[in-house]
Parts: C-alpha cells; structure tokens; sequence
C-alpha cells in the first residue's frame, strides 16, 4: 500500500489575485486537480461552522480530509486564523496529534489530508459512561504527552473538548482541529497574552468567559481539567446554559463529584488543580504531567477508590 509523502505537507500555489500572507492560492479548479493528484472524496464524517470532515483515498490508502470553503468566510478568518492554522500545522509532528499528509490550498477551497480516525471521546463516553480511572488514565496520559508537546512548540490550542480528541482503533489518542491555535511567543520570543473568545463554552476557563486578556496555554489546562472530569464522570462539571451563573460557579469552585459511585481522592485533586479559577494557582501542564495520578502504576495493588464522601 501506498503511502503519502511527508517530506513537503504544505504545497503553495501561486495566484494573481489572493493571498494569505505567504500561502498563496490558485486559480485551478480545485476537483479538477485532486484527481489529477490522485485524491478521491468520499463521504461525510462530520462538519463545523466553517468545514466539512471526508473520507478519502490515495492510493487506495484510507485517508481523511478537512474542506475548508473559503466562501462566505469573516476576514478575519481569511487572513488570521486559517494561515495560522495552516503554518502550526506544517512545524507541529507528535504521535497524539492527527497526522497531516498534506495541505492543498486553492483559491475556492483549502483541502487538509490527514490520518483517519473516526472515533471521538464524547461518542466514545456516551456509548460506554464514565471510564474507569485506569482506563481514564492511559487516555488522559497521552492526551497531557500531546499538550505537553504544543506548549513546547510554543503553541496553544485553544479548543480542547472531547470532541476534538480522536481514539483510533488501537487506543491511540489524536488531538485533532487546531482551527484556533496560535503562538504563544511573539517574533522577539517574550510570552503573549490572547483576547479572542474562542473554544466551547462548557470548556471555557472564566478568565476567557470574563473577557479578559489571558494566557491561552493556561485556558489549555482548564478546559484540559474539563475533559478528565467528563472522562471520569461522564457528566459536565458545570452547566453551561447561562454564562453569568457559569463564571460564577466557576469562580466559586463549585465542582460536584458524583456520589453514586466512586473516585479516587487523587484524581479529584488533579481535577480540581486544573479547574482553578484563579489563574497564577492552576497547574501548569508540566506540573500535570507529573501529578500523583497520572504517575500511578496501572498495575499497582494500590486502591484507587475512596469513601463516597467527597
């Protein structure tokens, strides 16, 4: 079987009329080209408020393919975010973040060719309940391994959720959709704050709720403590219906464990640590990565259960 070439994932067309800084688009029908290049488009795997995820093939290889419309895009948009986007993922390569084949950027559309994984960590939650905290833990490890991995590139991802987080068929975690990711340093290296409300509401951290200036890789952490506590859970830890009550509860730490069954006191802890609302107090990812959870042993006898009582 095939496979797709890495070694130059972004190809630059160049065009007459429009250009995205240094990423310039043609005029060539895009499906007129995508055949000629060999891809083929399936079908539909999803859709969100500016692309459409496909199957697709190469080579008889089984692909995936984000369809990014250009028409009918904000500029800002346009000439921010999807250059952005389009340049992380060009330096960005770890095992937990979907693997991009390559990038087709067009004058109508842009097409992102990457690794197919079809099962997200909601869907995965919703079929099953909350995850045991070994099973919780061997995900959770590796979604932190890929956090952990952007942050050292200097970049943020800004929409962490459990829908953006793919499990393939052999267990392995995918962080997918860096749609709002950016830099976290400017050109002269010193350390940005962000002012773009982005990402999901119920994985907001209140400082972006508030619309205040913020540290986008410690928004990272928080919405990173959301998606453990669904994992273990399987519920929100907050409702997310009225943003005032939201930032509130938020802000007055209002974090209900359930009681019909059991946690350990460790995984609370690292949960709570990550939901903390006052920014210079929350764990920074290094510091979770090496919490005493995540540094449990799977196969040590030790309880990981406690009383009901939180």
């Amino acid at each position: 079987m095939s496979q797709i070439p890495f070694d130059s994932i972004i190809v630059q067309k160049k065009s007459e009329s429009q250009s995205e800084g240094n990423h310039k688009a043609t005029k060539k029908s895009s499906s007129e080209e995508l055949k000629q290049c060999g891809f083929e488009i399936g079908e539909e795997l999803g859709k969100g408020s500016y692309c459409k995820v496909r199957k697709a093939t190469y080579n008889n290889q089984q692909i995936a393919v984000k369809i990014i419309n250009r028409a009918g895009l904000s500029n800002s948009f346009l000439n921010k975010f999807l250059p952005r986007e389009i340049e992380i993922l060009g330096k960005i390569k770890h095992e937990n973040i979907i693997k991009i084949h390559k990038i087709l950027n067009y004058t109508d559309r842009v097409y992102i060719f990457m690794e197919l994984a079809q099962n997200d960590m909601l869907n995965y939650i919703r079929g099953r309940g909350h995850l045991p905290e070994k099973e919780a833990r061997n995900y959770f490890r590796q979604i932190v391994n890929a956090l952990k991995y952007l942050h050292s590139m200097n970049v943020a991802h800004r929409d962490l959720k459990c829908e953006n987080i793919m499990i393939t068929g052999n267990n392995t975690i995918k962080i997918i959709d860096l749609g709002f990711s950016r830099s976290t340093v400017n050109s002269s290296g010193r350390r940005i704050l962000s002012e773009t409300y982005c990402g999901s509401t119920a994985y907001a951290a209140p400082e972006v709720l508030q619309g205040t200036p913020y540290n986008p890789m410690m928004y990272d952490v928080w919405s990173l403590g959301c998606v453990l506590f669904i994992m273990v859970t399987g519920r929100m830890p907050f409702d997310d219906k009225n943003i005032r009550k939201l930032v509130t509860y938020q802000l007055k730490k209002k974090i209900k464990f359930p009681s019909s069954f059991t946690l350990s006191s460790k995984v609370k802890d690292l949960i709570k640590c990550m939901l903390e609302p006052d920014v210079t107090k929350r764990m920074s990812i290094t510091r979770v990565a090496q919490s005493a959870w995540l540094k449990m042993e799977d196969s040590n006898s030790e309880k990981e259960t406690e009383n009901k009582k939180d």
